[in-house]
């Protein structure tokens, strides 16, 4: 065992601490147990403080630094009154995930992803079963219909009880959230928070936009988007817009079941025409769009598109190819409508 606590954190836990100086070294000094032999003695406050706090360390790895279990740890935390954020409490999670698995994400481990698959293949008879099929026979047998959403009752309930189809129509119930909002949060809208925007830019926070979009079929779509998937669904009446998986985390533009295909329409020209692979006179291109991302438009606004279709092209489409690829999926992208009906005439 280390001499110290400072060199027993840093070759247990890989953590150098320089910038604090605890109350007592746990290594020479232990935690006893007490007079009575029951429990054991509390760790200084301020140690406490500073490695759940500062440091944001898991209850987990701090029993194992004052040598004793997680349960009396969780004590003196709710003893001294030592609450993380919310934010905190995420970021500490996403810490504990890359220390033991080397992701922030369980379903990015490889041996994640192939317990799933071997799962549905026992269950279902498929590695690449999806739950949807299931959902509608649910839907169309308990509600008449296999594309039913409760949103569709609760617009209906509303609309009887006050005359509108969304509660926040209503004048009074708006005035009481606004001064609710007001007294607690110092303004009249929760987008107005700055931890709420935070959030929203997260990935838990595009999660559930997306989610939302999907319901409501409020999501984006261009008219060939539109004849695509016209097309697809006499076909394959089963196609999914919008659609994302454990093996596929973007909003795909079209799903097919029936074949397990994912197909993405890059026929904006913010995909550059043809995939990215950093030829010079791809690289030239880029160039002119950063040139054009700091012009002023008539608005007198920088023209933001060109950042985004930088993103896009350069780093968004790649990481889709790749990730489509490392999976094994069946995955088509088309640049033109030309394209597709190439690919779609040739299906049986």
């Amino acid at each position: 065992m280390s001499n110290d606590i400072y060199s027993y954190i840093k070759e247990n836990f890989g953590i150098e601490i320089t910038d604090y100086q605890f109350k007592r070294d746990y290594i020479k000094e232990p935690l006893k147990i007490t007079k009575n032999g029951v429990g054991n003695e509390l760790p200084f406050k301020e140690d406490l403080e500073y490695l759940y706090l500062i440091l944001n360390l898991p209850v987990s790895l701090i029993s194992l630094i004052f040598n004793l279990t997680s349960s009396p740890i969780r004590k003196y935390i709710k003893k001294f009154n030592l609450y993380k954020s919310k934010e905190l409490f995420l970021k500490c999670k996403n810490n504990s995930m890359i220390r033991k698995y080397g992701v922030n994400n369980v379903f990015k481990l490889p041996t994640y992803q192939n317990k799933i698959k071997e799962t549905k293949l026992k269950k279902y008879g498929s590695s690449s079963y999806q739950y949807y099929d299931k959902m509608k026979e649910t839907k169309l047998k308990k509600y008449g219909s296999s594309s039913y959403h409760n949103i569709d009752k609760m617009k209906e309930t509303i609309f009887k009880k006050y005359g509108v189809n969304n509660i926040s129509q209503v004048n009074d119930i708006k005035k009481k959230k606004e001064k609710t909002f007001l007294e607690h949060y110092g303004v009249i809208n929760n987008f107005q928070r700055e931890e709420i925007k935070i959030k929203c830019n997260n990935e838990i926070g595009k999660e559930k936009r997306n989610l939302t979009m999907q319901l409501n079929k409020t999501f984006c779509s261009s008219k060939r988007e539109d004849e695509i998937y016209n097309l697809l669904i006499q076909k394959y009446p089963n196609t999914i817009r919008q659609y994302r998986s454990d093996l596929y985390p973007f909003n795909c533009d079209f799903y097919i079941p029936e074949i397990d295909t994912y197909i993405e329409y890059n026929g904006f020209w913010h995909h550059g025409r043809k995939p990215y692979i950093g030829t010079n006179e791809q690289k030239e291109i880029v160039k002119l769009w950063e040139k054009r991302s700091k012009e002023i438009n008539d608005k007198g606004e920088l023209k933001k598109s060109y950042d985004i279709a930088i993103h896009v092209w350069t780093i968004s489409d790649p990481l889709k190819r790749k990730t489509a690829k490392d999976n094994g999926l069946n995955w088509i992208e088309f640049f033109t409508i030309e394209e597709f009906m190439n690919w779609y005439n040739l299906l049986t």
